[in-house]
């Protein structure tokens, strides 16, 4: 076969080729973009759902304070502004969300130690000052304490009568209590007299401070009785 001949006849065989491989190629680049929008695609549905599990969230956490709030206004019959009742009902629930704890005991022990009172200072048996302040009737000493566990800043001036900085250290210290006895009951009666005058009283040193712990656990059924109104769960 002469060389023109032997080229004519590969021209078609190359042409060929090449058609394959353009085909093959746009296939690639068709299933490469396919590919990437996607991928694109699931990121974008992603970030969708998390917006919308945030708001979901944010949503429940509205909810929760909102029903929280009403409650508070109820049992307090007007003796805190609506704007303080938000305020304690939004770290009440915080607190709640954080430990995975049940709110209405929060607001239990709130209501037996201050009356939700934001300004509340302690007075013992005798009319003196006790050195608990705030609403969960927090001392100055356990504050620093907790502080310290929680790694807070100290108390300082009027932190204790904020209810964001006392309901951290209280709830905080409410469950240490709970937890280093294994007991609901005793937790709540160590909260009221400390982990000592607990101790005291369990060796039959001094009485334990049953009527506190029958006080809260009053407030607590009461609560949960308001509560299965609005649909708090505890």
């Amino acid at each position: 076969m002469s060389g023109r001949a032997w080229a004519l006849a590969l021209r078609p065989t190359v042409l060929g080729l090449a058609v394959v491989v353009a085909v093959l190629l746009s296939d690639t680049v068709l299933v490469i973009a396919l590919g990437a929008r996607n991928s694109w695609s699931r990121r974008e549905q992603s970030r969708i759902q998390a917006r919308l599990d945030s708001l979901g969230k944010v949503h429940e956490t509205l909810v929760r304070t909102c029903q929280v709030r009403d409650i508070l206004l109820e049992v307090t019959r007007s003796g805190i502004s609506s704007r303080e009742a938000t305020l304690l009902a939004r770290e009440i629930d915080r607190n709640a969300r954080l430990y995975d704890f049940d709110p209405l005991l929060i607001l239990a022990v709130v209501l037996t130690e201050s009356g939700a009172q934001f300004g509340a200072v302690g007075h013992g048996a005798s009319g003196n000052a006790s050195g608990a302040l705030g609403v969960m009737q927090v001392q100055p000493a356990t504050a620093r304490t907790m502080a310290m566990a929680l790694g807070m800043q100290p108390p300082a001036g009027d932190d204790l009568m904020d209810p964001s900085y006392n309901l951290s250290v209280g709830v905080a210290f409410l469950l240490q209590m709970i937890h280093r006895y294994g007991d609901l009951r005793l937790g709540i009666m160590a909260y009221n007299v400390g982990p000592t005058g607990l101790e005291s009283g369990l060796r039959g040193e001094s009485a334990l401070p049953e009527g506190y712990y029958r006080k809260v656990l009053g407030n607590y059924r009461r609560l949960r009785q308001k509560s299965s109104r609005s649909g708090i769960q505890g």
